[in-house]
């Protein structure tokens, strides 16, 4: 019965071993990462960094505590790049504006940009407009730039202006100049 009790115990123990996941919990990034993961971020933040920065920008050594675990680690590599991306000096995250898939350039606010974008369709309507619209497709993202680039939101706005004015629309679905 003792033998008995020994073999299950060891058997025990080595399915338990079997299936346990390194996994590393890295400062700035929710969640638990595979080596592999945590490698392929480095990679990309690292070109990313030499597309950004001029010369290149030295990867931050973020803390990393390593953990066992029976449960699978994360595999998301964009969360960790943007972990390491986001403490590298002249490198910030900025709201990329493009239309028609064109980018025009970056602001720092794009909530402040889209929600003056959305002031704009309504200044100036005409009392028969039941709706307004841009007359190209605009669209804003965050991404990752040098921190000496971009402009100021008015400029945007004014750009954007030019590039695709405001459509009105009245209840019969003509076009109002």
């Amino acid at each position: 019965m003792r033998r008995k009790l020994i073999v299950l115990t060891l058997a025990l123990g080595l399915v338990l071993l079997a299936n346990l996941r390194p996994g590393c919990c890295v400062e700035g990034a929710s969640g638990r990462y595979s080596p592999r993961a945590l490698q392929l971020a480095r990679l990309a933040a690292s070109r990313a960094a030499e597309e950004i920065v001029p010369g290149g920008g030295a990867l931050p050594r973020l803390r990393a505590s390593w953990r066992l675990s029976l449960r699978q680690p994360e595999d998301s590599v964009p969360a960790l790049t943007r972990a390491f991306l986001s403490r590298i000096p002249g490198v910030t995250i900025r709201s990329e504006v493009r239309v028609n898939g064109v980018a025009l350039g970056t602001v720092a606010d794009g909530e402040a940009l889209k929600e003056a974008l959305h002031v704009n369709l309504y200044v100036g309507r005409p009392a028969a407009a039941v709706s307004s619209r841009y007359t190209e497709e605009l669209s804003i993202a965050p991404v990752f730039t040098r921190s000496d680039r971009g402009m100021d939101e008015s400029r945007m706005l004014q750009l954007i202006g030019n590039l695709c004015p405001v459509m009105y629309i009245d209840r019969e679905g003509k076009i109002i100049a």
